[in-house]
C-alpha cells in the first residue's frame, strides 16, 4: 500500500510580516499547491521543524545572521532581498 503524495511545504522567514504575507500570496498564485508558512523569526522557524520544508525563502538579514544553517541547506535556501522605494514628489 502506497502513501498519498505529500504537498510541498515552503517556509518564508522575514521579520517584516507585510513582506512575508505578500510573498506568500505570490507563491500561492504561481507555485504548486501546498503549505506556505510565514515566520517572523528564525527561532520560530526552527521550532516548527525545518526538515519538513522543501524550500526556505529567507530575508537577507535572517540569512546573514544564520548563514551557517542556510549554507548547510543551500539546496533549499532562497535568499530574499528588498529595498524601500521612494517615489519622487510632483
Amino acid at each position: 500500500m502506497s502513501c498519498p503524495p505529500t504537498k510541498p511545504a515552503i517556509a518564508v522567514i522575514t521579520p517584516n510580516i507585510l513582506i512575508g504575507l505578500g510573498l506568500r500570496t505570490i507563491l500561492e498564485k504561481v507555485g504548486p499547491p501546498g503549505e506556505i508558512a510565514v515566520f517572523d523569526s528564525f527561532t520560530e522557524f526552527i521550532a516548527s521543524g525545518p526538515e519538513r520544508y522543501f524550500h526556505y525563502f529567507a530575508a537577507m538579514q535572517v540569512f546573514m545572521r544564520h548563514r551557517t544553517f542556510f549554507l548547510e541547506n543551500s539546496h533549499k535556501t532562497i535568499p530574499v532581498s528588498y529595498t524601500h522605494l521612494t517615489l519622487p514628489t510632483i
